[in-house]
């Protein structure tokens, strides 16, 4: 009976070991690969703004590729942090769109559609990569995707600060997420 109490208490461990060495091995480079990019950007916020805690790490794709922090400040109001390299622009909610009131205005222009994501970015006003770079006040925007009733996307730019829409794009591509 002991023989057998050891013999099983030693498989146990061998398999605690095993799916241990598996999780180092093949599931953390899967889940950190992003995660390190998003921890400098956070870092980043902490370092150069008033935010004192980091809720979520945005990446925006309208323009450049760049980030957003969104977290809290000592008060407990929230903001957001665009990030491009080592700059970060400071916006709280406070005087902005809240991402609920961007979801209802995409979903009132393509009515039927569903939201797939609401994204706060930055554009630099006069960027020549950006077509509706000089209509956004402020450069703050939310980029809303939506997946059409056909199954294909649209994206809506909405102004974080007016929610005029700004800008919006149809695609044809139809992929199931």
């Amino acid at each position: 009976m002991k023989r057998k109490l050891i013999a099983s208490l030693s498989t146990l461990c061998v398999i605690i070991v095993a799916v241990a060495i598996w999780g180092v091995f093949f599931i953390m480079p899967r889940l950190t690969s992003i995660d390190a990019q998003n921890a400098a950007v956070a870092q980043f916020a902490l370092n150069h703004t008033p935010m004192t805690r980091v809720s979520r790490v945005y990446w925006y794709t309208g323009g450049p590729l760049e980030t957003t922090a969104v977290g809290t400040d000592a008060f407990h109001r929230t903001l957001y942090v665009f990030v491009r390299g080592e700059q970060a622009t400071v916006i709280y909610q406070k005087d902005v769109l809240t991402l609920t009131r961007a979801k209802t205005l995409a979903l009132a222009r393509f009515k039927g559609s569903s939201v797939v994501s609401v994204i706060p970015g930055f554009i630099i006003p006069g960027s020549k990569e950006v077509a509706f770079a000089n209509s956004a006040s402020g450069g703050a925007v939310f980029e809303v995707t939506l997946r059409l009733t056909d199954g294909s996307f649209a994206y809506v730019y909405i102004d974080m600060y007016t929610g005029r829409i700004l800008w919006t794009l149809t695609t044809d591509l139809k992929i199931s997420l």
